[in-house]
């Protein structure tokens, strides 16, 4: 068999072996490959979208509350009626005015497919505890720090914040957390009365103008106050409650002579109760009960003055959710 015989014969093989096709075994292989390829491809998409509703989600819900907030210091009421609250886990009701004719409406919101408000851990919110946020005439709110966490299904989650001023931020990471700073000692004996001074190093507590954040803890003073005139004192410097009357707290107050002691919010607000009166009569050297309960959803610490007629005390009602 000469060269040319042989060339034409390995064609022929060549020929009848492609006539064959594939066998199953590459088959197989290759749908193998292709649906991996594609599983790995729709996974990324869909993740991808995820991420994407939760953006739109988180951009659309800061844009509804700095509208809310232009629209208290447009109107300039006092108390102001701009509120955005959640009424579910992915659901949110917007109260201003829309139509600028001076007159608030409520119109809800829906996040997107698969996006929901969560906790810091991930984990759902009671509906009696949802966020919300609302503004005074000057575009402020009573908290120093708002956050709103919104998580997709996958996991992944974007933070609206809310601060004391009314800034309203995206994913940052300013928090509302002051140093503590350390009592200067003063000296009593040049003419300063030794109850006013204040020994120590608890950290200076977080006042007005804007409380506390929901999600951040308030340091207050660890020991009450001394009064300057040395006749009232209480118990604690401090206590917690429960919004909306869910619990209450007690302030027991001594006084050293005769009195009559009044309770006030020296902040202006009046979402605090006394009970069982904000002003009680006292025999000297004796204590009053003072019991407090919060009347509305408003969180945050709250100054509280207690007083007589040769001294007053200053403490702090924290409400939480």
């Amino acid at each position: 068999m000469n060269t040319r015989e042989a060339e034409t014969a390995m064609m022929k093989r060549v020929s009848e072996r492609r006539e064959h096709g594939f066998g199953i075994l590459e088959v197989i292989i290759t749908v193998a490959i292709i649906s991996i390829v594609s599983t790995f491809a729709v996974l990324g998409i869909a993740r991808a979208r995820n991420s994407i509703r939760l953006q739109t989600s988180a951009r659309q819900f800061a844009g509804y509350v700095e509208k809310a907030r232009i629209d208290s210091i447009r109107r300039h009421t006092v108390p102001s009626s701009a509120r955005v609250e959640f009424i579910s886990n992915n659901t949110y009701a917007v109260t201003m005015d829309f139509n600028g004719t001076g007159t608030p409406t409520t119109r809800n919101f829906t996040l997107e497919l698969g996006v929901e408000i969560s906790a810091a851990d991930g984990s759902a919110i009671p509906v009696s505890d949802l966020p919300y946020v609302d503004f005074d005439w000057r575009g402020r709110t009573t908290e120093c720090l708002m956050t709103f966490r919104m998580q997709n299904s996958n996991g992944a989650a974007s933070t609206v914040s809310v601060a004391g001023s009314g800034d309203v931020t995206i994913n940052s990471t300013v928090g509302a957390t002051l140093p503590n700073v350390p009592y200067t000692a003063v000296s009593n004996t040049n003419g300063v009365a030794s109850g006013a001074t204040i020994l120590g190093n608890d950290a200076a507590p977080i006042v007005e103008p804007c409380g506390s954040s929901s999600s951040t803890s308030t340091t207050i003073p660890s020991s009450p106050p001394t009064a300057a005139c040395g006749g009232i004192t209480p118990n604690v410097a401090s206590i917690t409650i429960k919004k909306n009357g869910g619990n209450t707290g007690s302030f027991v107050i001594t006084v050293t002579t005769a009195e009559t002691i009044t309770a006030w919010q020296s902040d202006g607000r009046s979402n605090l109760q006394f009970l069982p009166s904000a002003a009680q009569s006292a025999a000297a050297n004796t204590s009053k009960t003072f019991t407090v309960k919060s009347l509305n959803s408003t969180r945050g610490t709250f100054p509280v003055r207690f007083s007589t007629s040769c001294a007053s005390i200053t403490v702090y009602v924290k409400v939480v959710n």
